[in-house]
């Protein structure tokens, strides 16, 4: 108790506006792996109901889809149909932009070994390349929208993903941060090459043509003080910025959190009324980061 009223003592005092005379948009993407766990599946519906209310906007939710070995492994598990699986995204779909989601293995068998995770620092092309390939068609084989949108896993983002997805097409990139938590080498270095300030967008060339980039901000949100998110997105926005445009994220598990939920609605209700925030659907957002995008640059 003491805890909780010295924090909102130190937030009145240091952190009472910590992101005024910004104009911010943001979209909510949730890192989508477990929907084949009935009660995972059951609260992010939910979640997506109460967001639209609170909103008037749909949050994205990037899949995993069953062609993902590990997602197979567990649809076994809990004993759902590709046909039930299916269903449940196409209900997603009625609530959330559905987009995609990439985990890398070496070998497909080998999922369960954290030492065959391909990431930032040991990419494969050929195994990459096979497995959206693959995951694509899982998505036109369904009729299921990926909404041309990626958000990726253990936050690996290289020139040769960035290519294979475009070949796939895939024109939206949720995958570079300027956090801590979420960022990597190759998307620092070509935010810092460049001078990309934090919530810029900007588009990426390709040799299958442009992606449009917009950056990842920070979790949304997971304590019931709404100022911890100010504090936090403060300290990685420039001050010389003012139109500040991303995305927020979780994943579909965090929704099993005593709190979460009513925390991030909180959250998410404080900023559009302390700061005017939109939040805003993903078309919207698509369509003002194309507005204000650092125009084409170099992958490499």
């Amino acid at each position: 108790m003491m805890k909780n009223l010295a924090k909102q003592v130190v937030y009145s005092l240091l952190f009472n506006n910590a992101l005024k005379d910004r104009a911010m948009t943001f979209g909510y993407v949730f890192h989508t792996e477990e929907i084949f766990d009935k009660s995972v599946f059951d609260k992010l519906l939910y979640f997506c109901r109460e967001y639209q209310k609170l909103t008037n906007a749909k949050p994205i939710c990037a899949l995993m889809t069953p062609m993902n070995p590990r997602v197979r492994e567990w649809m076994r598990i809990h004993n759902v149909s590709m046909d039930e699986f299916s269903g449940r995204v196409r209900l997603l779909s009625e609530h959330a932009v559905i987009g995609y989601h990439g985990h890398f293995w070496f070998r497909p068998d080998e999922f369960k070994n954290g030492a065959a995770e391909i990431r930032c620092g040991n990419f494969l092309r050929s195994t990459v390349e096979a497995q959206v390939r693959e995951e694509v068609q899982w998505f036109e084989a369904m009729n299921i929208h990926h909404n041309h949108v990626y958000a990726p896993g253990w936050w690996v983002m290289n020139a040769e993903l960035l290519a294979i997805l475009r070949m796939n097409g895939f024109a939206v990139d949720l995958s570079f941060s300027k956090s801590l938590w979420f960022y990597n080498t190759y998307s620092h270095m070509i935010m810092k090459r460049h001078r990309i300030r934090t919530g810029e967008p900007f588009l990426l060339k390709t040799r299958y043509g442009d992606v449009t980039c917009i950056q990842n901000f920070i979790g949304c949100h997971g304590t019931a003080f709404p100022k911890d998110f100010d504090r936090n997105l403060s300290y990685l926005l420039d001050p010389d910025y003012r139109e500040v445009i991303g995305v927020v994220n979780a994943h579909d598990y965090d929704l099993r959190r005593d709190g979460f939920i009513e925390n991030t609605l909180n959250c998410l209700s404080h900023l559009q009324k302390r700061y005017k925030a939109n939040i805003v659907s993903y078309d919207n957002l698509v369509a003002q980061a194309r507005r204000l995008a650092v125009k084409t640059l170099p992958s490499v």
